[in-house]
């Protein structure tokens, strides 16, 4: 079958087209021929590259050298307003470029010589990224040398991320504050690609953040744009007088991509505005979650920090950042939940802010609040062995609340006293004790009061055969219900006594024994017993007690 797209040999080429003439691998004919006049070094192809073009774009080293030390205009630039020095730099080849720049051919001329872009050499090496070229490249005049959109150079290794480029132009003199076409400093680019570390080394050698390109738009608002975080944070760190933030923080939030994403510190938007005392921010992020749901407000950092946590350590208490996110939280979640929250962070500090808040703005609370799980607040305080904690809890119970939190049982039956027994912390045990002597009535209730197993608060004690703990309670006890406390039964017929090896505690408890039964029928209704009990015979409900308490 015949070939219809057989190629035909070329006939039309031209003899002293430049770059066929380059292509030649007998340079010896090519320069005898341009020393005879047999070619033209001025001849250009229909795009306008010359032999040089020609001899650098197809790296012909050697006769490029003979090509230098005839007559020959370094200059002539093509269609695309490049002289054969572009070629050199795009191509990265730092030995045919040293040559030419070194060229007695190479003059003011060439040093002033823009493209169609209106770019310098410098430019077109900042383009390539590479550091020699750079370096070969860098002149005074070139450095200051603006394109078409007056950006410099600086502008150009700034937003391209070339840090190491643009320390070494502002080592040589590079203008830190020139504005391109649009008012835009280095700042301005450095913002909108977000490089921090760009953006410090900016400020560092004198970057105005105040500076505003011609739309009225400073760096900060550049970066907010962009929804670069860090950056915008740290633009407004360094720009005390701009009366712009909240703007500037309304733009940042809309454009962010997440609002809970994290950055390699482990930190939320809202953690970094919070550390770094940026109020208009925090407001907006909190507008943002309040709106759109979100998890930074609780969101903990590498130090298990959450934003309100690492605020109350930086300001002081009643500032306006930690003001805006307890609002946030207990419009949120509520009073109760807000001082549950505190407590199962372990938060002495949070726990106080959130209650002295509540106490300025008149937000009451329902102290006697109830967890999913059936806890109270004072559950929760109990199982974390905080005595500071309690005693700020404490403190804002009245008596009708302390009475309702002190008795109340949550899924095992278990009282805030059973709780304290348990973990075996004696200062929190110590406070609760001290808190019943005070206000007496019906708190006193939850001292004999049985979990679903049978056993007092004294039973898990000496079932923990903790010695410090018991010393405690025993005294307390008597004082307050009597002896009878010690002769009460578990689920398995067993008195405190029945519950301990330790026989320093034995000795104390044989003593405390053998005082006296006497009356705690006004403390202890009949209500509070349970009908099983009745059927089990039970020193607790022995004849010698007075019949309020059978």
């Amino acid at each position: 079958m015949p070939s219809f797209w057989r190629r035909k040999p070329r006939d039309n080429t031209v003899a002293d087209d430049p770059h066929q003439i380059v292509a030649r691998e007998n340079h010896d004919f090519v320069i005898n021929s341009i020393q005879t006049g047999g070619i033209k070094l001025k001849n250009a192809d229909r795009h306008g590259r010359t032999i040089l073009h020609w001899a650098v774009i197809l790296e012909k080293r050697e006769l490029l050298t003979h090509l230098l030390k005839e007559d020959i205009e370094i200059g002539a630039t093509d269609w695309l307003g490049q002289s054969a020095l572009h070629y050199a730099v795009q191509h990265g080849d730092d030995h045919m470029l040293e040559a030419l720049l070194n060229s007695e051919h190479y003059n003011d001329r060439e040093k002033q010589q823009r493209d169609a872009s209106g770019r310098s050499l410098l430019h077109c090496a900042l383009d390539t990224r590479n550091y020699p070229i750079i370096r070969l490249c860098l002149m005074q005049k070139h450095i200051f040398l603006p394109d078409f959109d007056q950006r410099t150079p600086l502008h150009y290794a700034v937003s391209s991320g070339q840090e190491a480029a643009a320390r070494l132009l502002l080592e040589n003199g590079a203008d830190i504050k020139s504005r391109d076409g649009k008012g835009k400093t280095a700042l301005h680019y450095a913002a909108r690609g977000g490089s921090l570390s760009m953006i410090k080394e900016l400020i560092e050698r004198g970057a105005d953040a105040t500076m505003k390109d011609h739309k009225g738009h400073t760096a900060g608002h550049t970066a907010a744009q962009n929804g670069h975080r860090a950056a915008t944070i740290l633009l407004l760190d360094e720009d005390e007088r701009n009366i712009e933030r909240a703007d500037i923080s309304a733009l940042l939030i809309q454009n962010v991509s997440e609002i809970d994403e994290v950055d390699d510190d482990g930190d939320t938007l809202l953690h970094s505005a919070a550390k770094h005392g940026q109020t208009e921010l925090v407001d907006a992020i909190l507008k943002r979650l309040r709106d759109n749901g979100g998890e930074s407000l609780q969101q903990l950092d590498i130090e298990q920090k959450t934003p309100l946590q690492n605020i109350l350590r930086i300001e002081e208490q009643g500032g306006p950042i930690s003001n805006i996110m307890l609002r946030h939280l207990i419009d949120t979640v509520g009073a109760e939940e807000s001082i549950k929250r505190a407590i199962d962070h372990d938060d002495t500090v949070m726990m106080d802010a959130v209650l002295q808040y509540l106490e300025q703005t008149g937000v009451s609370a329902d102290m006697t609040f109830k967890s999913s799980l059936g806890c109270t607040l004072l559950d929760h305080a109990a199982r974390k062995s905080d005595a500071a904690m309690l005693k700020l809890l404490l403190r804002h119970l009245s008596q009708s609340e302390m009475t309702a939190n002190m008795t109340a049982r949550h899924g095992r039956q278990r009282t805030p006293l059973h709780i304290a027994a348990e973990y075996g912390d004696v200062a929190t045990m110590e406070l609760m004790l001290r808190q019943i002597e005070q206000i007496g009535g019906g708190s006193i209730a939850a001292m004999v009061m049985w979990d679903s197993r049978d056993s007092t608060p004294l039973h898990i004690a000496c079932k923990r055969d903790d010695p410090g703990m018991a010393e405690l309670m025993v005294p307390v006890y008597i004082k307050t219900v009597g002896s009878v406390c010690l002769h009460m039964q578990d689920e398995d017929g067993r008195t405190p006594l029945d519950c301990v090896v330790d026989a320093k505690l034995k000795e104390l408890l044989q003593k405390a024994m053998s005082e006296p039964i006497y009356e705690i029928g006004k403390y202890i209704s009949s209500q509070q017993r349970r009908r099983r009990r009745l059927k089990r015979p039970s020193l607790f409900y022995d004849s010698k007690l007075p019949e309020t308490i059978k």
